[in-house]
């Protein structure tokens, strides 16, 4: 599918708790190195399965928000389905990642004379991926001149809401987008299928659980490490009905994945 003004690949990433830590904390150095280090490895994530992709993707980082989406505003068009693939293997190793490193406690890069060096655990995600309307520009210019990247739409909007419904360190299609794709983009859903990148699952929200594609992120010769760091996470977080939800949540769909032989094909 070439795209014009249609259909978009769009991903909303929510860094979990982020809000919390950054108002109880009184030293910024306890949250830098892990939001640093989370950043880097979404970056990392798409600079891996980049390749010769066209346009160069958007990322925008908005506190414990980030959105990636393909700069669409020019006359240039790109092959969607090539852009959908790149997406979900970037947001495969991303959870994957953001994962093993739940078993990961980081000192603060504080002063001493300001607080005393603290531990900060790391920052669990969730995310969303969606294919729908909307506009990106890598550079727009707003107010005395200034550029900026800038993204409007519907897509947006989708994307968000459904990560929000979520209840799991994972990332699934919203509904619109697994009935849109299901039905009409069947080729790069049984590609995407074939090389367990995508499964189909009664993914975890809030009040129930919804059929849609699910991201896999399960690799066989990480799955040790992924229960591992997931039952650290429980432990750090026991008495927390919340976080202990979600940890239950991903932790059924690895083992989901790990019973079906469903690990990822790199």
């Amino acid at each position: 599918m070439i795209a014009s003004e249609n259909y978009h690949p769009f991903i909303a990433v929510d860094l979990l708790g982020f809000e919390r830590v950054t108002q109880e904390s009184k030293d910024m150095g306890s949250i830098i190195k892990p939001y640093v280090e989370f950043c880097s490895k979404a970056f990392n994530a798409l600079n891996m399965n980049k390749q010769n992709i066209f346009p160069e993707p958007i990322v925008q980082v908005f506190s414990d928000t980030i959105l990636i989406s393909a700069e669409n505003h020019t006359q240039d068009f790109y092959d969607v389905d090539d852009y959908i693939k790149f997406m979900i293997k970037s947001l495969s190793k991303l959870i994957h990642d953001s994962v093993i490193s739940l078993d990961t406690d980081y000192e603060s890069d504080s002063e001493p004379s300001f607080q005393n060096s603290i531990k900060i655990v790391p920052i669990p995600i969730r995310a969303a991926f969606t294919l729908n309307k909307y506009y990106a520009a890598k550079q727009f210019p707003v107010f005395g001149g200034q550029i900026t990247p800038f993204i409007v739409g519907k897509a947006v909007a989708k994307a968000c809401a459904w990560e929000k419904k979520l209840d799991w360190f994972g990332a699934s299609f919203d509904n619109e987008t697994y009935e849109y794709m299901k039905n009409n983009k069947k080729i790069i859903v049984q590609e995407l299928i074939a090389n367990k990148l995508i499964v189909e699952y009664n993914v975890p929200t809030k009040g129930d659980s919804i059929i849609t594609y699910a991201v896999n992120f399960y690799k066989k010769n990480s799955i040790d490490r992924l229960r591992t760091s997931l039952k650290k996470h429980e432990e750090r977080n026991i008495g927390n009905k919340d976080v202990l939800a979600k940890c239950k949540g991903t932790m059924n769909f690895l083992e989901y994945c790990h019973k079906n032989d469903l690990a990822v094909i790199e």
